[in-house]
């Protein structure tokens, strides 16, 4: 995983020059290449036409990018479109997809990238400006791999609470049924009366299945917070 999503190039200056003589893609073509369902093609396409012809009409831009970011989130997901999103609200900050145009997911993207961040006011010949979102996957996982749920609580999810709490509680639970083992198994060493015998392995036996379904169960809680972390990142 990588530690940015997309980093766009946009410049005020360019949003509102005229048009290079050689360019040769329209946005009708990204916008057939996109329902058409190639979602490679128009991310290429797009990258190498902004790279190319940095020199764009707003309304071209903001098709670009809309089509961009779409591409990207059904290609390679939520933290790859960010950065093409974030761009678009540069671009027109009034920007909304529609209902049958893009996915709630993509949609509520969207809004929560224009409550984070502040609208882009062009300055007077602005040198290029540069959007860099943190992708927070890797750093959600570190903390997950330190404390269960932590991750998911940086993510303001409430089931985080729960996977702390259930592995606190059985690493806890196996650490006391640990010493009270330890203790019952002496026990059971030093007896020598038969049912002295049979009362002390019983105790011992049931703190050691104890012991060991506390073990089982932190390592189970261990993994699915980060199962769970991983797989429902974007």
């Amino acid at each position: 995983m990588g530690k940015t999503s997309l980093i766009l190039l946009i410049c005020s200056a360019f949003l509102f020059g005229q048009e290079s003589d050689q360019k040769t893609l329209t946005p009708q073509q990204v916008q057939t290449a996109y329902y058409s369902m190639r979602y490679g093609d128009v991310i290429q396409m797009v990258k190498s036409e902004l790279e190319t012809h940095p020199t764009q009409s707003p309304e071209d831009l903001s098709v670009y990018l809309k089509y961009l970011a779409m591409a990207l989130f059904a290609e390679e997901g939520e933290s790859a479109a960010r950065g093409a999103l974030a761009s678009l609200l540069l671009v027109d900050p009034a920007f909304t997809f529609s209902a049958d145009e893009a996915s709630p997911k993509i949609r509520a993207l969207l809004e929560a990238l224009r409550s984070e961040n502040p609208e882009f006011v062009p300055e007077s010949n602005p040198a290029p400006t540069y959007i860099t979102l943190q992708d927070q996957r890797s750093s959600n996982l570190l903390a997950s791999m330190i404390l269960p749920g932590w991750g998911h609580l940086k993510r303001h999810e409430r089931r985080g609470y729960v996977y702390s709490a259930a592995f606190l509680l059985s690493v806890g639970g196996a650490l006391v049924f640990t010493g009270t083992t330890s203790t019952a198994h002496n026990a059971y060493l030093k007896a020598y009366d038969p049912a002295d015998i049979q009362e002390t392995y019983t105790l011992y036996n049931r703190n050691y299945k104890l012991r060991n379904n506390l073990l089982i169960a932190s390592a189970v809680t261990y993994l699915a917070s980060l199962l769970d972390l991983y797989f429902t990142a974007d």
